[in-house]
């Protein structure tokens, strides 16, 4: 190695050691900027469609008047469209942004794909029961009410209020299954915390130690060797040797 290579060599370390920081910390920020923002924005549409008026100025409504929106005319267009798509089941989607930025704050979110399918599914099924019920789900609900309806006449089955409410439950209930295996953390890295807290907790507990007084004799050990049977010969010899010893020094 030259002298210009052994010059060069640590702060070329040191500048590679501080470009993988300084990466890493791009990261980490940009990672947690987008998961703020996913929560500020998932609070934000939650206060427009709890505050919604469908008299505020919106892409259906033209008017001169203020709106009564609690964040003013974003939140009244952003809820109109939610709503006018969704119903009411639009909420399910600032809540499940909301969600899904915490738990990725914490590392413990699901996979982007996978959220996105069953939220979807989740908001579907949700607003086409809301318009069964009450005529409020939505473009989405109307057109599977509408298919739905078809079906029937193809068919030549009428649908009745008892069929409607079957389907309403059997809807809500896969919503509600959909929804939770999307919003809930995800298995592999709660199994994996649950592992990693069972190794450190025995690492913690400290080994048993079994204390030999001098009066107990050393069990000897079958099939023994010649060495090993002349150093058990020496222990015991020494052993007798101590406890004379002792037992001289005592009187």
């Amino acid at each position: 190695m030259s002298i210009v290579s052994k010059i060069t060599f640590y702060p070329r370390i040191a500048l590679r050691y501080l470009y993988e920081l300084l990466i890493r910390a791009l990261k980490f920020l940009i990672n947690f900027l987008t998961n703020i923002g996913f929560m500020i924005i998932g609070v934000l549409i939650t206060i427009s469609i709890l505050s919604y008026n469908k008299f505020d100025p919106s892409l259906n409504t033209s008017s001169d008047d203020l709106s009564n929106n609690l964040i003013s005319y974003p939140g009244s267009y952003a809820a109109d469209l939610l709503i006018q798509a969704f119903g009411f089941a639009s909420i399910l989607i600032s809540i499940g942004l909301i969600i899904y930025g915490f738990f990725s704050l914490t590392k413990r979110s699901q996979k982007p794909f996978k959220v996105i399918i069953l939220l979807f599914i989740c908001v579907i099924t949700l607003s086409f029961s809301g318009h069964i019920i009450s005529e409020n789900g939505g473009v989405f609900g109307y057109l599977l009410n509408n298919q739905l309806i078809h079906l029937g006449n193809l068919i030549e089955v009428d649908v009745s209020n008892y069929h409607k409410n079957i389907l309403v439950l059997l809807l809500t209930i896969t919503s509600l299954i959909a929804g939770s295996n999307a919003l809930l953390p995800s298995k592999k890295i709660l199994e994996k915390q649950v592992g990693t807290s069972k190794t450190v907790v025995k690492e913690d507990t400290p080994k048993q130690v079994k204390i030999i007084s001098k009066d107990e004799e050393v069990r000897p050990i079958k099939k023994a060797t010649p060495k090993v049977a002349e150093n058990q010969n020496k222990i015991r010899s020494q052993n007798s040797y101590n406890k004379k010893y002792l037992d001289y020094h005592v009187r």
